[in-house]
C-alpha cells in the first residue's frame, strides 16, 4: 500500500500526465511533542516555495504553494472529521482580485478509508460538480480499483464513467500492478471500456522500491508497448539516494534518460521524528523511502544540445521544532516565538509560545497592503471585524498568514 503514493511523484512539466492520481496520505501523529515539523520547501533560485502550517493534532491545516514558473499562487485550506480524516480542501487561487476560491473538494470515508473524492467548482453562491471518484477495497483492506466519473455534458447531473484502475498485489500486500481503463466512447451512449496504460513494480529483497514501468497499450498491435521507466537507488542507511526517470526510445525496446534527482541526508534524524504533511490531494515530495530526515533534493536535467545532464535547480527542505501543543504558530525568529491559533479563525485567535502576552504588537494587513488592525494584544486578538478571506499578520515583527473563515 505505502507505494500507492509514489504515482505522479515528481513536477512533471513536458513529460507524459499519469491518469493515476490517487494520494493515500501518510499520517501524522497527535503526539508531537518533541518532534520537527516540515515547514517549508523553497528552490534555489527562489521561483518556486511551499509553506506548511498544521493545526492541533499535526494534521495540514493550510499549504501555500507559490510557482512562478507554473503561475501558480495558491492556498490550500484543509478541514478534518473528528477521527483525524480530511473531509474537505479549499483551494483559494490568486488572481487581480485577490485569494478567490477556484475549487472545493470533499471526501467521504467509510471508517478511515476514503470511498469518494468529490470536485465541485463556484458558480456565483452555488457549486456545481465537475466530477467524482470512488474506490473499492478488497477483504484485506488494499484498494482494490477507482473509478473516475464526470458529467457528460458541461454542467449536467447525469455522470458517466471516464476511466477505471484496478491494483494487484502480492502475497504479502505490496502493490505489484496497476492497469487502467478508459471509456473509448464517452461521447456516445455507449460504455466501452478498453485498455490504457499500466504500471509494473519491482522491489529489492529489502522491500525498497526499484522500479515502475509504465506501459501505454497499442490496439494496433494489440499489446503494451514500454512507455516511461522511474528507477531508485538507496545508500547503505536504507534512504533513498537517487531517483530516475526514462522515457521509452527505439519503439519501446530501450530506455533514453530524461532527468534525475539525487537527496541529501545531512542529519541522522529518523524521520518517524519528523511531522510531515499530509498533503491529501499533492504527492510531491514523497517520503516514501527515506529513512532519515531529508536536506535536499538537486534536479538535473539532460541537455540536448550539451548531450549531458545539467543542474536545474536545488530544493531545500525547512524543518523547525514545534513547541506547545502543536498549534498552529509562525515560523520564529531567533530570539522568540510568537504563535496564534486557530487558523483558519473564527471571531478571535489566541497568542501561543514563549513570550509574555501582555503587551504583543499586532498588525494585520489585507491582500493588498491595507494595514486593516494595529493593536496591543493581551494573550487574545478580537477579529470579528475582518471580513472572510486571507490577511497578512505581524505579531512582534514575525509575519505569517492568517486566514478568516
Amino acid at each position: 500500500m505505502k507505494y500507492l503514493k509514489f504515482i505522479d511523484k515528481i513536477k512533471m512539466r513536458n513529460i507524459l500526465t499519469l491518469w493515476l492520481f490517487i494520494a493515500l496520505p501518510v499520517l501524522a501523529s497527535a503526539q508531537t511533542v518533541g518532534k520537527e515539523y516540515l515547514r517549508e520547501i523553497v528552490s534555489s533560485d527562489e521561483r518556486e516555495e511551499k509553506t506548511y502550517v498544521y493545526n492541533e493534532l499535526g494534521k495540514l491545516d493550510s499549504l501555500y504553494i507559490y510557482d512562478e514558473s507554473m503561475k501558480t499562487d495558491r492556498y490550500n485550506l484543509y478541514s478534518y472529521d473528528g477521527e483525524g480524516n480530511c473531509v474537505s480542501c479549499k483551494f483559494m487561487e490568486y488572481d487581480v482580485f485577490g485569494y478567490n476560491e477556484s475549487h472545493f473538494v470533499e471526501y467521504e470515508y467509510d471508517g478511515n478509508k476514503r470511498i469518494r473524492r468529490t470536485v465541485m467548482k463556484p458558480n456565483g453562491a452555488e457549486y456545481y460538480v465537475s466530477g467524482f471518484e470512488t474506490y473499492v477495497y478488497n477483504d484485506e483492506g488494499l484498494m482494490d480499483s477507482m473509478y473516475q466519473y464526470v458529467p457528460a455534458t458541461n454542467g449536467s447531473n447525469d455522470f458517466k464513467l471516464l476511466s477505471y484502475t484496478t491494483y494487484t498485489y502480492d502475497a504479502d500486500g505490496t502493490l505489484v500492478g496497476d492497469e487502467t481503463y478508459s471509456n473509448s466512447d464517452f461521447f456516445s451512449d455507449e460504455v466501452v471500456m478498453v485498455q490504457d496504460n499500466k504500471n509494473v513494480y519491482s522491489y529489492d529483497s529489502e522491500g525498497n522500491l526499484l522500479t515502475v514501468v509504465g506501459n501505454f497499450y497499442e490496439p494496433t498491435v494489440s499489446a503494451y508497448i514500454n512507455a516511461y521507466k522511474y528507477e531508485y537507488t538507496y545508500d547503505g542507511n536504507g534512504d533513498m539516494r537517487r531517483m530516475a526517470y526514462y522515457l521509452a526510445a527505439n519503439g519501446g525496446t530501450s530506455w533514453a534518460s530524461e532527468h534525475y534527482i539525487d537527496y541529501s541526508y545531512n542529519s541522522r534524524v529518523d524521520i518517524s521524528d519528523c511531522v510531515l504533511p499530509d498533503e491529501i490531494e499533492y504527492t510531491w515530495p514523497d517520503f516514501t523511502g527515506m529513512k532519515h530526515k531529508p536536506e535536499t533534493e538537486e534536479w538535473f536535467y539532460f541537455d540536448e544540445i550539451s548531450r549531458e545532464f545539467l543542474s536545474a535547480v536545488v530544493y531545500t527542505y525547512v524543518f523547525s521544532e514545534k513547541r506547545g501543543n502543536g498549534i498552529n504558530d509562525v515560523m520564529p525568529n531567533d530570539d522568540m516565538m510568537v504563535g496564534f491559533y486557530p487558523n483558519p479563525a473564527g471571531d478571535v485567535i489566541n497568542l501561543c509560545g514563549d513570550a509574555e502576552f501582555e503587551n504583543v504588537k499586532v498588525k494585520i494587513y489585507n491582500t493588498d497592503g491595507k494595514l486593516m488592525m494595529n493593536t496591543v494584544a493581551k494573550g487574545t486578538v478580537d477579529v470579528s471585524s475582518l471580513a472572510k478571506g486571507i490577511y497578512l499578520i505581524d505579531i512582534n515583527g514575525q509575519k505569517s498568514r492568517l486566514v478568516k473563515k
